[in-house]
């Protein structure tokens, strides 16, 4: 039957038409696949044409040449996560009686820290299910996210909500322009990762339950949360990873003990190697330390951000920052959070991260100086963080895993004319054979770092023995005769910060081994940064240094570049850099 010639007209402007508007939206999909292929390939172009230096070094019968990136010429990505938000009907009536109804004020000072990250992220310990008598309003997610929060962990403990809720509340973060991650229908939607582009750099966020029964565990056919008991967890952690630049994995934890726990560290230190660069932990108001784990770091729980248990005095909750480039941690610093009397945040300030990493537990700002003075007379004398007032300053180097930065320190060294003492690490001793030699050499002094700069606070007094007797044995091999050590550095300070039991142990164990104690008053770890650029490093020691300080420096890429400087720096000042026995006039 012959078609009308209308019809056919219609027929004719309908394919047009489709086909326009296939060209249209293949031209949108083709462009976001292009944009995302833009932005995925400027880190990869960056890396390809940043400026390397080329090192080498030579071995008797081997030369090694290694190529070091210059970071600075890759684009960050700054990342903030902050600690438990628990808003519910307490918080509800804060706001009502005393904020004048706006939810935003109760992030107070903290607002700037938090708006400044490229991505914020915080656990959403709270409830916007319409059936929960104790849920919060959901002007109060509009609030978050005007706040500078972008993802939402809802991995958080409950009192047994069920999967309605848990599905209610998700679409209220993701309808008010957030995202919320740990939680899922299901269980494959559940282990999806949330994904985030900035600066060309995909940043991952995943998030995990410790506490079975606070919320549903997701299922094949329920919604619920992830399980940190997972069996697959390694498989779901390295599949979220392959999608992602950097990774992101938060743990709400079962436990609110005092210091990070056993299970905790086994938990993140498996996040971190099966492809996490972060991990953050939650649950409860206690502050964790931080650590610094296979080229990660972990916060293990950051206390809390906001709290309906009221007013808090002093710090309760941590924002802690990372800068990523080229899918590595760049830089660190932590806020720490003070709650005024009207319940808001009054004060954000910064807090040592030496303090953070030193010991479990503790958050305190406290300088060596003042450990030092809490300390019974008996350690204390044993003890030195700075030298007699001389225009003298012992710069000393901790660690020494790379061989590369070890020999950089030693040519600076011997270019300048300085001396240094070089606190190693028994362990690498023979990676670091020939450096040790020419060390010894040339007049730069060895210190005693133990043999695996592990957590003495951990060991026994026969395990802190072996440590200290193991580093001495590795060296004297190194070297091939006895060296005559005189002081010994304890890793993370660990043990001289709140444990007077280990630092007594460790004082004496020292002591008879011919040690004392050497700590150190100027760090520009504590006093900025673990990665600070050579810049504000050099500036730092220089500004900060007096006669008699003691100068504390690792062997990292940033501070041997800028010892050059520092040494400089430091004569300009009439101050000369010498060894530890040295400045304590025993040579």
């Amino acid at each position: 039957m012959e078609v009308p010639t209308h019809a056919k007209y219609l027929r004719g402007i309908l394919m047009v038409f489709g086909i326009f508007a296939i060209g249209i939206g293949s031209g949108y999909v083709l462009d976001r696949v292009r944009t995302r292929t833009i932005q995925k390939a400027s880190v990869a172009d960056a890396i390809k044409n940043a400026p390397t230096d080329t090192e080498t070094q030579t071995d008797q019968t081997t030369t090694t040449t290694n190529t070091v990136l210059t970071l600075s010429s890759l684009p960050e990505v700054k990342l903030i996560f902050t600690g438990d938000m628990l808003i519910d009907s307490s918080i509800k009536s804060l706001v009502k009686n005393k904020l004048d109804g706006d939810y935003e004020k109760i992030f107070g000072a903290a607002e700037t820290i938090l708006q400044k990250a490229d991505i914020t992220f915080g656990t959403f310990n709270g409830t916007f299910s319409a059936t929960d008598t104790n849920r919060t309003e959901t002007k109060a997610a509009v609030a978050m996210r005007n706040a500078g929060f972008d993802v939402l962990g809802t991995n958080y403990g409950g009192i047994n909500r069920a999967s309605k809720s848990l599905i209610e509340t998700t679409l209220v973060i993701d309808g008010n322009g957030l995202t919320h991650t740990g939680a899922g229908r299901s269980y494959l939607n559940a282990r999806l990762p949330v994904l985030i582009e900035k600066n060309g750099v995909t940043v991952g966020y995943l998030a995990l339950t410790d506490s079975k029964n606070d919320w549903p565990l997701a299922t094949e056919n329920e919604a619920g949360l992830l399980w940190a008991n997972d069996p697959q967890l390694e498989e779901i952690i390295a599949a979220a990873k392959a999608k992602a630049d950097v990774l992101v994995v938060s743990f709400n934890w079962a436990e609110t003990a005092t210091t990070h726990t056993l299970r905790q560290e086994l938990l993140a230190h498996t996040a971190i190697d099966a492809g996490a660069t972060i991990v953050v932990g939650h649950h409860g108001s206690n502050l964790h330390d931080l650590e610094y784990y296979h080229g990660g770091i972990i916060a293990y729980n950051l206390g809390q951000l906001i709290s309906s248990s009221g007013p808090k005095s002093g710090i309760h909750g941590l924002i802690f920052e990372t800068g990523i480039r080229g899918g590595v941690i760049n830089t660190v610093a932590a806020y720490g959070v003070v709650a005024n009397t009207s319940g808001y945040i009054d004060s954000v300030a910064p807090v040592s991260m030496e303090s953070l990493v030193r010991e479990k537990g503790v958050t305190t700002i406290a300088t060596p100086d003042e450990i030092i003075n809490a300390l019974p007379e008996s350690i204390a004398s044993e003890i030195v963080s700075h030298g007699p007032h001389a225009n003298k300053v012992a710069i000393t180097i901790d660690d020494g895993w790379s061989p590369t930065l070890v020999k950089q320190a030693l040519d600076v060294l011997s270019t300048k004319s300085a001396k240094a003492t070089f606190f190693t690490v028994g362990s690498i001793v023979d990676a670091n054979r020939l450096n040790f030699i020419r060390a010894v050499t040339n007049g730069i002094e060895l210190g005693n770092h133990t043999d695996t700069h592990g957590w003495l606070t951990q060991m026994n007094d026969t395990t802190i023995a072996k440590e200290m007797a193991g580093w001495q044995t590795k060296t004297d091999a190194a070297l091939g005769t006895h060296y005559e050590v005189r002081w010994f550095r304890p890793p993370f300070m660990a043990g001289f910060a709140g444990h007077s039991k280990t630092a007594e142990s460790v004082t004496s164990i020292a002591k008879a081994n011919g040690m004392r104690i050497a700590l150190w008053n100027v760090d520009p770890f504590s006093g900025i940064s673990t990665r600070a650029d050579v810049p504000t490093v050099t500036n730092y020691i220089i500004n900060s240094a007096k006669p008699g300080s003691i100068i504390l420096l690792h062997f990292t890429q940033e501070h041997i570049a800028a010892l050059p400087a520092i040494i400089d720096g430091l004569r300009a000042k009439g101050l000369e850099p010498v060894t530890m026995s040295e400045l304590m006039n025993l040579q």
